[in-house]
């Protein structure tokens, strides 16, 4: 669906997951929203995205959070033009916001630079069915040295089908 994030029209697409830590029994719920736009033929736009959680504090006992993360300015993203094995290298700054139990802490502001990597198109099973997704792979810093996070976009469409941070 179409929302106003920020000021701008941008598609707003929803997940709701849960996740456990490496070595830990605790399960944070998270629901999210994230928000961007086709803006060319192989170009997409992001705006940012929220996220509200519940973790687990301790026995019966919960903390809630929400993260509001912009892009500033907004990121544009040329790598749905990339053929296989070329990369893109951007560099974008994210202002979060935080609160935690209603309470917002300071703004925190990050420059990172990525590149990204079109390693192919391939099937990808996920718990809708199977679908000919693009995969790309994005590394910290410009290169492609380390181990990268994986994403697969929904061919043709760009929507995240699934994500995999490195560790």
């Amino acid at each position: 669906p179409q929302a106003t994030f920020e000021g701008h029209t941008a598609t707003e697409v929803s997940v709701v997951g849960s996740s456990t830590t490496n070595g830990s029994s605790q399960t944070i719920n998270y629901t999210g929203r994230a928000y961007s736009l086709q803006t060319g033929a192989a170009q997409f736009t992001y705006y940012g995205f929220v996220t509200d959680t519940v973790v687990p504090t301790g026995p019966g006992t919960t903390a809630q959070g929400s993260a509001k993360t912009v892009y500033t300015p907004p990121l544009v993203d040329d790598s749905p033009g990339l053929e296989v094995g070329q990369t893109f290298t951007f560099t974008t700054t994210l202002v979060q916001t935080l609160t935690l139990d209603g309470v917002p802490r300071p703004p925190i502001t990050d420059t990172q630079t990525h590149t990204v990597r079109f390693a192919g198109v391939e099937p990808l099973t996920i718990a809708a069915g199977t679908f000919q997704a693009c995969k790309f792979e994005q590394f910290a810093g410009t290169g492609t040295s380390g181990t990268p996070s994986e994403q697969w976009l929904l061919l043709n469409h760009g929507t995240e089908l699934k994500y995999i941070e490195p560790g």
